[in-house]
Order: structure tokens, then C-alpha cells, then sequence
């Protein structure tokens, strides 16, 4: 069993009145996986995840006919975690939004811009360990590790 969901409207959080936005409480989503015989009921996890992972997920734990898909998975199987095997899979989460990108690590969130040449404008970083909401941009702080994730 899967369930995953949308994370709804902004209703004034960060003075959003709509759907899209690349902060964290935009893109964290709630996600439920219980895998008879693999998961443990009642098991939690903050490991970073993608919705990308969730097809090379239940191909790992269906075990469907086929041995391989026509081509590669981008994504990563999350039965480690529900396992208990792993506490992470990836260091680093994904996301987009028309132009916008975002890195998110356990520690920060990176949201950026690309131009149609594929310059980088409008960086913002945000500790995501003080607050969810997008209360102070400290990329100017750390354009070491502003660099570091525009890579990943």
C-alpha cells in the first residue's frame, strides 16, 4: 500500500495565496508505504525522498514479470528504509516548479532560477532545522555551499 499526497494550498504561509511555490511546505509532502513482510508498522523516517522513487520502489518490492525496464530508473528504491537497513538513500532531494529549482538537504533548502541561456538568478537558501517557512535567505552567508548545491 502506497499513499502519497498533494500539499495542498497556501493560505497565507509566507504571504502565498495559491498552490505552487518551491518552500518547504510546498514541496514536503506526506508519503505512507506499508510493504507486508518488508516495513514495520508504526516506523518512521525523515530520510529525504523523491516521488521519482516511488516506481523503482514497487518495482523492488512486487517483483513484477519483467527484469528490467526499457529505460533506466532515475529514481532510487526506498526498501532500505523500510527495511530499517538504511537511515538515508540520497543526500539530497529535487524539485522543480516552470523555471524554478530546489535542492533540498537535511539542513537547507537551495530554491533557484534559470534563465532560458541557463543562468542562475534569485538564489535563496533557508535553514529548514530553524523554520519550514522561508523567514531569512542566507545564501549571501554561505556562497560556498550555495555553489556546492547549485551542482547537485
Amino acid at each position: 500500500v502506497v499513499l502519497w499526497g498533494d500539499h495542498g494550498w497556501h493560505l497565507g504561509d509566507s504571504q502565498i495565496w495559491g498552490k505552487h511555490a518551491l518552500y518547504e511546505r510546498a514541496v514536503h509532502s506526506p508519503l505512507i508505504v506499508r510493504a507486508p513482510g518488508i516495513s514495520r508498522a508504526g516506523s518512521r523516517s525523515d530520510a529525504l525522498v523523491e516521488t521519482l522513487d516511488l516506481y523503482p520502489t514497487l518495482v523492488d518490492l512486487c517483483r513484477p514479470g519483467f527484469s528490467r525496464t526499457q529505460y533506466p530508473l532515475d529514481g532510487l528504491s526506498l526498501r532500505p528504509l523500510l527495511e530499517g537497513t538504511a537511515r538515508s538513500i540520497r543526500d539530497t532531494a529535487v524539485s522543480y516548479w516552470q523555471q524554478g529549482v530546489t535542492v533540498r538537504t537535511a539542513s537547507n533548502r537551495l530554491i533557484y532560477s534559470r534563465t532560458a541561456n541557463g543562468s542562475i538568478t534569485n538564489a535563496e537558501l533557508h535553514d529548514v532545522r530553524t523554520t519550514p517557512d522561508p523567514v531569512e535567505n542566507i545564501a549571501a552567508k554561505h556562497p560556498e555551499l550555495v555553489e556546492e548545491l547549485l551542482h547537485r
